[in-house]
């Protein structure tokens, strides 16, 4: 083969419909193309590892079971996106190419040969699950080999569906004429059409951005060359492209139409597909509306996106159309709490901290009085307290298997002398679970705690439900209400998590109260559960108890000091918001206020005026320490002359670790370092010795403290912080009870308990 030969046959590639399709996307398409450079990062892990986004597509679950069925589902939602994908570059592009119009299906033409990125992405998509399947999920061949049949099946269903109705509808230019030949007006009109193919009116506007294209992929996958089109009239060629965007156009419209419609079924299981199906439609939602820009306003796209912003955010400054998250059970009609510095200060005055401060001690004394009818020899017991930190589902898991474990271990001891469990975000997950079946345990209910089950119950998937709410009814306005006694709420994906939450654990804290726990915790048949999410309007700490703790919000000792610039950096929830039936708040409420993270889960507002907004507890406090300490300090007398030592159990998903690091930066590194260091949780840890420090001082050496990590047995096999976790990563997070620090920490704590 000579040189002239490769070159022809390099020229026919590179002058082939694919990749000067694909040229096109790159000159011209680049907003299009980030969508799937976010996907390529999804299931790669190069984007969002951390969080375990790539699970989400590569283990897709549908009824909290990995199979067919949520292969099926991805397949659908991949074949929806990549069919809004050909019709909005279609809608873009098609004119670029003349040739199309005098073609047999030109849609269908145009996405055959527009496929490049889409099948490079499934075959990626693949290897990827393939890879996990076999080493995180310890799936065999054959069981890959099914899901992806399932992938495949759901693909070819919407490409089928999506060829029958182009089939039918779509015209090419030859269909068009003939149609056209029948009408004898037509006839006239095209007489002085038909001219000279240099005529620069035939050629117009439809040529002037016309690509140079050699070889074409037919329906057949085959290479033919291409044909000249600049016989056919210019207004024939318009009026063919024009009747396939209109066909193109209504179908962007029936999808989100079924996208809105789906919402109406967001609380039916069945209808809940895979978190990562769910991303696929809310990118299908956002390229239809982002092609509708582009195709519509042309030139001006850019203008008109930042003008329909500018209008957006300007009506949802107003209440009539824009929304926020509430907490549930509270009352948003009745007069609004007054939010100012000036009632803060005033609900924390001395006398309200003294009588808070009585009530609870007197808890205490509950709590010493229990122990003492159980062991009438030990005067002066060992106080436990539970602290859990946050980190998603994996703080959860990791938090329940250490309750558990202890649980069996101590033969349901440890339970029995808490006085205090608190901490942020997933933890609490686990701990007011846990609490609940210790509650129920006590009352009679034949429940074994350390039952492996309650840990599988709560580890399971928590993404499908909040992405399917974000896809088909988060982005829209919320039209879907739901009442919590006479007080009524609109669904969003908040309230799919607690929904979720509350399926995962049988039920057991649906409809449950924080007030249906104040007479059991004041007993000290319970430990009192203290929830403390952050206040974004002043940092400070919304302190969430059944208990008034009013003693917790701000500095104070018995010698009265103080002075005028002491902050009050904590709001008594129940006091604040009494007016507001701040008992009627649903214990899933406080746990997802505990649990906020931004994005995820939406910022929640309260009945105040202005708006409280309060987020994740883990801003300020990720392991409820400072809390304990609070606690501790306010009944540090009563402490010291009851109590024989007092262990605090630091349960945390992280292992508690300051190393020196340093590695050559790029700029975007450098951009956002900054970040990255006011958000270390070593900043904590350090905060966290020091309180530790001084609260033994005040206790005169009581306080023993015990913190057991997870510490991952591989370090690329840590599990992520996200709402799901794949089978090695739960096996991973157990084992971690078994490694040398925790199994000290555990033989310490025998020795402090005897």
């Amino acid at each position: 083969m000579n040189t002239e030969q490769l070159k022809k046959i390099f020229k026919g590639i590179y002058y082939s419909f694919p990749i000067q399709l694909l040229i096109v996307h790159l000159k011209h398409g680049k907003a299009l193309l980030l969508f799937w450079l976010l996907l390529f990062g999804f299931v790669t892990g190069s984007v969002g590892k951390h969080v375990g986004i790539s699970y989400l597509f590569l283990d897709p679950e549908y009824l909290d079971v990995v199979n067919f069925m949520g292969f099926f589902w991805m397949g659908i939602s991949f074949g929806l996106f990549v069919m809004t994908w050909h019709i909005a570059s279609y809608m873009m592009h098609s004119s670029r190419f003349p040739f199309l119009a005098t073609l047999y299906s030109p849609f269908l033409h145009f996405c055959i040969n527009n496929s490049l990125i889409p099948l490079t992405f499934i075959g990626v998509y693949m290897w990827n699950v393939s890879n996990f399947q076999e080493e995180k999920e310890f799936k065999q061949v054959a069981a890959i080999f099914t899901y992806f049949e399932g992938f495949v099946v759901g693909l070819i269903v919407m490409i089928v569906l999506a060829a029958l109705y182009f089939g039918f509808t779509n015209k090419n230019v030859s269909n068009f004429i003939k149609a056209k030949l029948k009408n004898k007006e037509y006839k006239k009109s095209i007489k002085g059409e038909i001219k000279d193919e240099n005529d620069n009116e035939i050629r117009s506007d439809l040529f002037k951005n016309k690509w140079y294209i050699q070889y074409y992929l037919t329906q057949k996958m085959k290479i033919r060359a291409v044909r000249k089109a600049t016989h056919y009239t210019h207004q024939s060629l318009k009026t063919v492209f024009e009747q396939n965007h209109a066909n193109a156009f209504f179908i962007q419209m029936i999808t989100l139409t079924v996208i809105v419609g789906l919402g109406f079924m967001m609380d039916v299981s069945w209808f809940q597909i895979p978190a990562g199906a769910s991303i696929l439609l809310l990118f299908t939602v956002l390229l239809s509306i982002l092609s509708a820009f582009t195709y519509w306003l042309l030139a001006w796209r850019s203008v008109g996106f930042i003008s329909a912003l500018v209008i957006l955010n300007f009506f949802t400054s107003y209440k009539w159309l824009n929304y926020d998250t509430p907490a549930y059970g509270l009352n948003y009609e009745e007069k609004a709490a007054v939010y100012t510095n000036e009632r803060i200060a005033a609900l924390s005055n001395e006398k309200q901290i003294a009588t808070d401060l009585k009530h609870g001690t007197q808890m205490l004394e509950n709590w010493k009085e229990k122990l003492l009818k159980q062991n009438p020899e030990n005067d002066c017991p060992n106080m436990v307290l539970l602290n859990f930190s946050g980190g998603g589902l994996r703080a959860g898991v990791w938090s329940m298997w250490v309750l558990q474990h202890l649980d069996s271990l101590f033969r349901g001891e440890i339970m029995e002398h808490t006085t205090l469990m608190t901490g942020a975000s997933g933890g609490m997950l686990a701990a007011t679970y846990m609490r609940e079946l210790y509650y129920r345990q006590k009352n009679g209910e034949k429940i074994n705690l350390h039952d492996r089950f309650y840990l599988e119950s709560l580890s399971q998937d928590y993404t499908n439900a909040i992405a399917f709410s974000i896809a088909v009814n988060d982005l829209f306005y919320p039209l879907h209400t739901f009442k919590v006694g006479e007080n009524k709420y609109k669904k969003n994906r908040a309230y799919a998590f607690e929904s979720e939450w509350n399926e995962n654990t049988q039920g057991l804290l649906a409809d449950k109260k924080i007030s249906d726990y104040q007479q059991a915790e004041f007993d000290a048949k319970i430990p009192m559960l203290l929830f403390s999410p952050t206040v974004i309007n002043d940092n400070r700490k919304l302190f969430i108890s059944s208990q008034p703790v009013s003693y917790l919000t701000r500095p104070f000792n018995k010698y009265g000091f103080t002075y005028p610039s002491f902050e009050v950096d904590g709001i008594d929830f129940r006091q604040f918001f009494a007016e507001q039936e701040a008992d009627n708040l649903l214990i899933s409420s406080a746990v997802r206020m505990n649990a906020n993270f931004p994005y995820i889960l939406p910022e929640v507002v309260m009945p105040s005026e202005p708006l409280m907004q309060v987020m994740d507890a883990g801003f300020r406090d990720n392991f409820g320490f400072e809390n304990t300490f609070r606690f501790l300090a306010a009944h540090r007398d009563w402490i010291k002359k009851n109590v024989n030592d007092v262990v605090m159990l630091m349960i945390r998903s992280d292992e508690k670790k300051l190393e020196v690091t340093y590695a050559t930066e790029s700029l975007l590194g450098k951009v956002f370092k900054p970040l990255g260091v006011f958000m270390a949780s070593n900043l904590q840890d350090d905060y966290f010795d020091y309180c530790a420090t001084m609260t033994d001082d005040l206790l005169e050496g009581k306080l023993e403290l015990l913190t057991f990590e997870y510490v991952p047995t591989e370090k690329e096999r840590e599990a992520s912080m996200s709402f799901h976790l794949t089978s090695l990563e739960k096996q991973d997070i157990m084992k971690a009870i078994e490694n040398e620090k925790n199994k000290a920490k555990i033989k310490q704590l025998q020795d402090l308990m005897k």
